[in-house]
């Protein structure tokens, strides 16, 4: 016989006279029994967790990798290297990310050739002109010798103005070169603070007549893998540039210093004390043909090519240039280069007396 009730609180009556009642348990499924029953809930419910993860972490392997090399690429672009390619990295792939690598290959490749055909375009114009210009200078002789001394000033005027252009033809030849990079960087171990005296010696020359002064601050022995004379090049174009603006019988202070974010690397700072720069012009200052005001840059005798030259060498050297106004006055440009022999010494910071000092320390007795 069975009891009317609710279904899950009825009674069964057996033959013998026995009655059994069903009542279902409704409690919450907790930590405690969990632990308490491990194999009826616990492994099952850690087995499914950890397949689940690896699932996910698998999927989200599968998306972002493809998104990564995108992302070195696009690095590698901003710097310079435009043979990045992605789509040989996914030939697998046939979702909208392979579609993104293949517009992104396209993209590449015609920088590529734009900036390929610029560059051949800047070196055969470059080449073309100087045999017009060599002519010209010939004629320009032959003009003094039967002018009998009667357009001497005339004469003179063109005879400075070709010696711009050749100058011109010489820098702009010199950035094609560094843009297609066919002068790397040679192992050569080269002293800094030996190259640096040397820039000064030769810059005094011309700051001289420009009533200024160039001196070497600071300096301390550092020896960097280069070319030297691209390297002397790259970094006589900043201080040639500093003389240009820097203040009549104000310094324009070539200087070594320690990078501290980089021990491997040393930071070649040239200064001059002139009106500096507009804020909005210093990350355009290393492009080439770029003037920060016209009048000012012609009447200097600057093409914009100098900075950009520079900036070409000490990136082939792994290194890195930038330029900031100082408070006071004046552009600073700092170079950064890496070290040949790793980290610099403990005594290449000291003063000259007490590195001398630690130098003679160090020899046995």
């Amino acid at each position: 016989m069975e009891r009317k009730g609710p279904p899950h609180l009825r009674s069964i009556r057996l033959a013998d006279g026995s009655s059994y009642s069903m009542v279902p348990d409704f409690q919450s499924i907790t930590l405690l029994r969990v632990l308490q029953r491990p194999r009826v809930i616990a492994f099952p419910v850690a087995v499914a967790a950890l397949v689940s993860a690896l699932i996910c972490l698998l999927l989200s392997r599968y998306q972002t990798f493809p998104l990564e090399r995108l992302r070195r690429a696009a690095q590698n672009i901003a710097a310079g290297d435009l043979t990045q390619r992605v789509s040989p990295s996914m030939r697998d792939r046939r979702d909208e990310i392979a579609d993104l690598a293949a517009a992104f290959d396209k993209m590449a490749e015609r920088l590529e050739k734009v900036f390929s055909s610029q560059r051949q375009l800047l070196s055969d114009a470059s080449h073309e002109l100087r045999s017009p210009l060599a002519r010209m200078q010939v004629a320009l002789g032959l003009a003094r010798q039967r002018s009998g001394g009667r357009a001497g000033n005339e004469l003179d005027r063109i005879e400075i103005e070709v010696e711009r252009l050749n100058d011109l033809i010489g820098q702009l030849l010199e950035l094609s070169r560094l843009e297609a990079e066919v002068d790397p960087a040679r192992a050569d171990k080269v002293d800094m603070r030996e190259l640096l005296e040397e820039v000064a010696e030769d810059a005094r020359f011309e700051a001289g007549f420009r009533g200024c002064r160039v001196e070497v601050r600071d300096a301390f022995p550092a020896i960097v893998q280069s070319n030297a004379s691209l390297l002397h090049s790259a970094i006589e174009n900043v201080v040639r540039n500093a003389i240009r603006y820097t203040k009549p019988d104000a310094p324009v202070e070539i200087s070594m210093l320690a990078d501290t974010d980089h021990p491997n690397s040393i930071l070649v700072q040239v200064r001059d004390h002139g009106p500096g720069v507009p804020e909005h012009m210093l990350s355009h200052l290393f492009e080439p043909f770029v003037r920060v005001e016209e009048a000012r840059d012609r009447e200097s005798g600057g093409h914009g090519l100098g900075l950009a030259i520079a900036e070409r060498a000490v990136r082939l050297h792994g290194g890195e240039i930038v330029a900031r106004n100082e408070p006071d006055g004046g552009l600073n440009i700092q170079i950064r280069l890496q070290l040949a022999g790793g980290e610099l010494e403990p005594y290449a910071l000291l003063p000259d007396t007490a590195r001398i000092l630690a130098r003679a320390w160090k020899k046995p007795r």
